[in-house]
C-alpha cells in the first residue's frame, strides 16, 4: 500500500513538473531571439552608442561667460563677457550626417545579425523536433526488436530455433538500442543548447512543434512593398544617402565660425564710471 501511494505521489509530482514547463512553439523562439538572444541584444547596443553619438554630432557649441578684473593702483576695471558661437559653416550638419550612417550601419549590422540568430535557432529548434521524431522511432524499433529477440529466445529453447538467429537478433536490438541513446544525447545537447541561447532554464521550458510547415510564420506576409526590402538592406541605403548629404554638405564647411562677445565694463575709481563693451 505504500508503495502504491509513493508511486502515485511521484506521479503527480512529474505530472505537475510537466504542467508548469513552458511549451514554446517555432513563433515563440523567433520572439525569444529577438530579446534574448546575446548577439542580438550587443547589436541593438551598438545602435544605442551610435544614436548617442548622432545626438553628439548635431549640437551646436555651447556660449561661454567669462569675468576678467584688472586692478591698478587707485582705480580698478571688472568685465563681464558673455560669448556666443555662431556657425556659418556646413560642419555641425555634416558630422551629423556622418553620424546618421554610423548609426544606419549599426541598424543594418543589428538586423543581420537578428535575422541570423533567428536562422540558427529555427534550424536548432526544427533538427530538434526531428530528433525527438527518430527518437520514438528508434525507441518502438528497440522495442520490437527486443521482443522477437525474446521470441526466438523461446523458440531455441523449445528446439524450433537456432542460436545464430537469437545472436543476429539480440546483436542488432542492442546496435539498435546505442542508436537510439546516440540520438537522444544529440537531443538533450540540442535542447540545452536552443534553451540558454533563449534566456531560458532548461528544466522549465519544452520545445513543441511538427516537420510540417507552421502556419504562424507562412503566414506573416508582408504588407507592403517596402516591408519586402530586408531591414539591413533598407538600413544600408539610409547611410548612403546620409553620405551623400555630407559630401553635398562638405562644400561650406571650411567656413570659420563667427564669435559674438558682450558684456557690461565696470570700473571702479573715485570718478566711478560704467562703460559696455
Amino acid at each position: 500500500m505504500e508503495t502504491l501511494l509513493l508511486q502515485a505521489l511521484l506521479l503527480s509530482l512529474m505530472c505537475t513538473t510537466q504542467a508548469q514547463a513552458s511549451v514554446l512553439s517555432a513563433a515563440d523562439v523567433i520572439r525569444l531571439v529577438r530579446t534574448e538572444d546575446p548577439a542580438a541584444r550587443a547589436a541593438r547596443e551598438a545602435v544605442t552608442v551610435a544614436r548617442a553619438g548622432e545626438v553628439e554630432a548635431a549640437m551646436y557649441a555651447n556660449p561661454s561667460v567669462a569675468w576678467e578684473r584688472e586692478q591698478l593702483p587707485g582705480e580698478g576695471e571688472d568685465a563681464l563677457l558673455v560669448t556666443v558661437p555662431i556657425a556659418l559653416s556646413s560642419a555641425r550638419s555634416t558630422r551629423e550626417h556622418l553620424a546618421g550612417v554610423d548609426v544606419a550601419q549599426a541598424n543594418a549590422h543589428a538586423a543581420e545579425v537578428t535575422r541570423q540568430a533567428i536562422v540558427n535557432a529555427l534550424t536548432s529548434f526544427y533538427q530538434l523536433q526531428a530528433y525527438q521524431k527518430q527518437s520514438a522511432i528508434e525507441s518502438h524499433a528497440v522495442e520490437r526488436l527486443n521482443e522477437a529477440a525474446r521470441v526466438v529466445r523461446r523458440r531455441r529453447e523449445e528446439g524450433s530455433a537456432s542460436g545464430y538467429d537469437q545472436s543476429r537478433i539480440e546483436i542488432e536490438a542492442e546496435l539498435a538500442a546505442s542508436a537510439l541513446r546516440q540520438t537522444q544525447a544529440r537531443a538533450e545537447r540540442l535542447h540545452a543548447a536552443l534553451a540558454r541561447s533563449l534566456g531560458q532554464s532548461l528544466a522549465e521550458v519544452r520545445f513543441d512543434g511538427t516537420l510540417e510547415t507552421d502556419e504562424a510564420i507562412s503566414t506573416n506576409v508582408p504588407s507592403s512593398t517596402n516591408d519586402t526590402i530586408p531591414a539591413s538592406l533598407r538600413s544600408l541605403r539610409t547611410a548612403v544617402k546620409r553620405a551623400a548629404r555630407a559630401r553635398e554638405g562638405s562644400t561650406t564647411a571650411w567656413l570659420p565660425e563667427l564669435t559674438l562677445s558682450g558684456g557690461p565694463r565696470m570700473g571702479s575709481s573715485d570718478t566711478d564710471s560704467m562703460g559696455y563693451e
